[in-house]
């Protein structure tokens, strides 16, 4: 089996000479068996080895002595443990998850800040079976490629040496090199979905089916993570393609791709603005395919908090916020020669007589500075500018729909205006004919928040 390891930490490059190792010890055969592997070899790469335990609480004084025990293991290893206690059904309650998926969201998290305080990387005991599991368990949730394509062996700073063996054969590499461990009683109840494919769902298909059919499944998994890291990359082309600003989706140049591209696409942009690919299923892509094909306005809401709207010709992602979170309306009172910073836009906002630096984005106005105040702001009800075009004004709502400007962005669009009447668009390159002559020559500005030529 050391060589089997061997083979996988080469082949997939997961260890380099000098590496500083996290090893996610629980005290579970696999994770005994993998720093005994790691402290046996920890000379010839030259690695530092840390381990890392998490209490999860869950089973009183058993977890107490499981914690006992790591820190003892590694005392004789001349290994440090860092240890970390946390009361995972209280979390579970928190964040509103399983209790199984709140342990496992609180390790990582434990895992992934010891690494960063040491620039390590993170060996995880996953093993093969525990691979056909995952797969198994993704496939009967209804996930995608993704999914089915299983527990990958290097995910960023996180490699897993014992992914390619067999649980039988870890068993036996400890009998056989007395290496002692701790059994964990939770992992003998069907409560939790996972037991039940271990214990029962796997055990049946060996017996009814096919003998290898753990490995039948990984081989499975690994055919389905090639074929899915190819899409990808044409997925990836793709969305460069269909951007819209605001992160949106040009449908139309989305629709000129084929399905399996389209639906990855989708699935990527879900992902990036916030939501979690554990949870998004097959019907969760059907319902963006049916809103895609359906009508302007309509929105669907996706787990994560993330809701998807089509506004006609986009599509558009967003993570729904709190009440508390909210954007609020925004109005700004323009004095001559002040910078106003506008916090919701992040920029700076002016009205000058000088004409402004070249790199500034600016218009030309005639105002009357001594009558109505000027403002920047957001949109209000009774918003209208005017054109010559049409000889009177046009309301604001009005144009935005001409314009088919998205309902969600409509509010964070800024405008210098007085009253009800909208003076300038800069977003939009849009100003009133109205304000062309008749009064003292005026410039009003906009700059970035993060221009440092002004200090900020």
């Amino acid at each position: 089996m050391e060589n089997k390891i061997m083979e996988t930490i080469k082949k997939r490059n997961m260890i380099a000479p000098g590496d500083f190792i996290i090893v996610a010890f629980s005290g579970g055969a696999d994770s005994s068996a993998l720093l005994r592997f790691l402290y046996s070899v920890k000379d010839t790469f030259n690695i530092t080895l840390l381990a890392a335990h998490v209490n999860h609480g869950l089973r009183g004084g058993e977890s107490d002595e499981d914690e006992l025990f790591c820190v003892r293991t590694c005392m004789s290893y001349g290994i440090p443990c860092t240890v970390c206690r946390a009361d995972v059904k209280l979390e579970a309650m928190a964040r509103r998850v399983s209790v199984e998926e709140a342990g496992r969201v609180l390790r990582y998290e434990f895992f992934e800040k010891t690494a960063a305080r040491y620039g390590a990387k993170i060996a995880v005991a996953h093993n093969k079976n525990d691979n056909a599991e995952t797969i198994l368990h993704n496939l009967i949730r209804g996930a995608g490629p993704g999914g089915i394509a299983g527990i990958p062996p290097v995910r960023g700073n996180i490699v897993r040496p014992l992914i390619d063996c067999l649980r039988i054969e870890i068993e036996a590499y400890c009998r056989d090199n007395k290496i002692k461990f701790r059994n964990d009683s939770s992992n003998s109840s069907v409560l939790y979905t996972r037991n039940k494919i271990r214990r029962e769902l796997i055990p049946y298909l060996a017996s009814a089916y096919n003998p290898s059919v753990v490995d039948a499944v990984v081989n499975c998994g690994a055919l389905v993570s090639e074929d899915a890291a190819y899409i990808n990359g044409l997925a990836e082309t793709a969305l460069g393609a269909c951007r819209a600003p605001g992160g949106a989706v040009d449908i139309n140049k989305l629709k000129t791709y084929g399905d399996v591209i389209i639906k990855r696409v989708l699935r990527t942009v879900y992902a990036e603005t916030g939501g979690t690919l554990k949870d998004f299923t097959y019907s969760h892509t059907e319902a963006l395919i049916n809103l895609l094909n359906g009508q302007s306005g309509k929105a669907i809401n996706l787990p994560g908090g993330v809701e998807a709207r089509k506004d006609y010709s986009q599509l558009i992602f967003s993570l729904k916020k709190k009440n508390s979170e909210k954007t609020e309306d925004f109005c700004y009172n323009l004095v001559y020669n002040t910078d106003v910073f506008v916090k919701e836009l992040n920029i700076y906002v002016y009205i000058t007589k000088n004409k402004p630096d070249d790199s500034d984005d600016y218009e030309r106005l005639s105002v009357n500075m001594t009558g109505d105040t000027v403002y920047f702001r957001s949109r209000l009800p009774g918003d209208r500018i005017y054109f010559n075009s049409i000889g009177g004004h046009k309301k604001i709502k009005g144009f935005f729909n001409e314009k088919r400007v998205s309902v969600g962005l409509r509010n964070q669009i800024g405008m210098f205006a007085r009253g009800n009447d909208i003076l300038w668009i800069p977003s939009m390159r849009v100003k009133s004919d109205k304000y062309l002559n008749g009064g003292e020559t005026v410039y009003a500005g906009v700059r970035r928040g993060d221009d440092h030529r002004r200090g900020n």
